[in-house]
């Protein structure tokens, strides 16, 4: 038997045995994670009874009927176990893994994705299309709405496609900074990191809120690669101050009446690369009126309405683009770790709370930016290799 995090309802969890997971299949791997993560979007079901919420709004058609085509009829229904970043060591692997063995150290992506589907070629990983599972999306950490793959926060953990999902850590990284990689990481890069690339120097805006380590790694990746300024907007105190201290200029909107006098701290001719990681659909509109023209806004946030308002006039005037989407973090993570192994991106800043893995049950629950669970490898190599701490 093993234990994993479960979440019993809003506000309560608690460690449940289950079966020890078995190799059934020649490509699979199993993992044992020691260092986890939990990712912003993880707030829907942990502080609030979504799953009866979800169904409600689809049925008044106030939500998009999609998103129970995504989650299910039971949406995000406990008990299930949570978790869908982590950092682990391989323990076993199917007869034909080929390029992982026991003890090498993985990241092990959010989707479960086969590499080899027509989506996975196309670089849409977490849209893989040969799960084997009857849903949409294919994940760990969200109980039967994505799968029953169950979650990060677990003794042990299966991974179905070892060789085309797992990343090996180089050696020169810590694990106990970077377990977002899986998700919340991946996610900020997209935002910055391609269009950085295609147009270099050049200035970014990011509106912070409910995605809340993702805006702020976003900046921090803005700053490596080069942005010539990051203006990060957000009514957090403490989320403003871990932006200052990545190198982006913090801009309080605490307390303000209307989120347009925020232009007069901004750059008047807009910016090419604008980051919506608020949540907030004013905020989502504030910040595409701000590109320049050619612009790309991309959002990281969840809008479940039915309809939701875009100024598609000013987006049609500006040349504007409006890129949504899941993070692909398959694809993404390779171009990422240069940038820690550098030292020109720093993770470990933007995490606001560490905590020993036996006190995930309470920890999991703080109101905290970024929370990291960990505990010490079993391995020798790794236990001389990562100081635990």
């Amino acid at each position: 038997m093993i234990k994993e995090l479960t979440l019993l309802r809003k506000n309560k969890l608690a460690w449940r045995e289950k079966d020890e997971p078995r190799i059934t299949n020649p490509h699979e791997a199993i993992i044992r994670p020691f260092v986890a993560s939990r990712c912003d979007g993880d707030s829907i079901f942990l502080f609030h009874n979504y799953s009866n919420a979800i169904r409600l709004g689809a049925h008044i058609h106030f939500l998009d009927k999609k998103v129970i085509d995504v989650f299910g009829k039971n949406p995000l229904q406990p008990p299930f176990c949570v978790g869908h970043e982590c950092i682990g060591e391989v323990v076993e692997t199917g007869d034909e893994v080929s390029s992982f063995k026991k003890g090498q150290v993985v990241i092990v992506p959010w989707a479960i994705s086969c590499g080899v589907c027509n989506n996975c070629s196309s670089g849409f990983y977490s849209n893989c299309s040969d799960t084997g599972s009857n849903t949409l999306l294919s994940a760990y950490g969200f109980g039967q709405s994505m799968g029953d793959w169950g979650g990060c926060v677990s003794d042990l953990l299966k991974v179905p496609f070892a060789d085309k999902m797992l990343i090996e850590l180089p050696e020169n990284i810590n694990p106990y900074h970077c377990s977002s990689l899986s998700d919340n990481i991946a996610d900020a890069y997209r935002t910055v990191g391609p269009q950085l690339k295609k147009n270099p120097n050049v200035p970014v805006l990011i509106l912070g809120g409910a995605a809340k380590s993702i805006g702020l790694y976003a900046a921090s990746l803005a700053i490596a690669l080069g942005a010539s300024r990051v203006d990060y907007l957000d009514d957090d105190v403490a989320r403003l101050q871990i932006a200052e201290s990545v190198g982006a200029n913090p801009v309080d909107m605490k307390g303000k009446v209307s989120i347009d006098r925020f232009s007069a701290s901004l750059l008047k001719t807009g910016y090419p690369i604008v980051v919506d990681a608020s949540g907030s659909i004013k905020k989502l509109n504030f910040g595409i009126r701000n590109l320049s023209p050619g612009g790309i806004c991309t959002s990281t946030a969840f809008y479940l309405r039915k309809e939701t308002p875009l100024p598609l006039w000013e987006m049609f005037i500006k040349s504007a683009t409006l890129h949504v989407g899941i993070s692909h973090p398959r694809r993404d993570i390779p171009e990422i770790l240069p940038l820690i192994s550098s030292g020109s991106f720093k993770p470990e800043k933007i995490i606001s709370l560490t905590a020993n893995w036996s006190d995930a049950t309470e920890a999991y629950l703080e109101n905290t930016t970024k929370l990291i669970l960990r505990r010490e490898p079993v391995f020798d190599e790794n236990k001389k290799r990562y100081q635990f701490y």
